[in-house]
């Protein structure tokens, strides 16, 4: 559906597929598209106009701290509520109806209207001034040493 919905499209695409499936398993290559089983997020999210994903912690937590706008097509457990979340913060688009139309449709939607871009950045900063896990660590330790 992902490929079928960015056919055509004047824009460059990534898709991974994860272990489980095999890129050429779902056809030829198309003209836009890169399809491969793996590629690290943190390496390519910062250079991404627009994410499409199922809404999964790991990759909204990647998108939130690249700042980049997101399509959310939930599939079970959390993601529901996740692309529900996105969509209500302003910075993407939850899709329930699972065809390549609608899914384009939003992701004309996020590529074209600024301020799901602007949102995105606003996220990413907070993200940034947050402290980071060494931080977290030291503060678990000294309530530990005060109890």
């Amino acid at each position: 559906m992902a490929l079928e919905a960015t056919s055509g499209l004047d824009i460059e695409v990534l898709m991974t597929t994860g272990p489980n499936i095999d890129p050429e398993s779902l056809g030829p290559a198309r003209r836009n598209a890169q399809v491969r089983s793996f590629v690290p997020q943190a390496a390519v999210l910062h250079r991404a106009a627009a994410v499409i994903h199922h809404g999964g912690s790991g990759t909204l937590l990647g998108c939130f701290e690249a700042g980049v706008p997101m399509v959310v097509v939930p599939l079970f457990a959390d993601q529901p509520w996740n692309a529900s979340r996105v969509e209500a913060a302003g910075l993407g688009r939850s899709v329930t109806e699972h065809s390549d139309t609608t899914l384009r449709a939003a992701l004309n939607d996020v590529m074209s209207d600024a301020a799901y871009a602007d949102r995105g950045r606003v996220i990413a900063a907070e993200m940034a001034e947050l402290p980071g896990a060494v931080a977290a660590l030291d503060r678990i330790e000294n309530l530990a040493r005060s109890k």
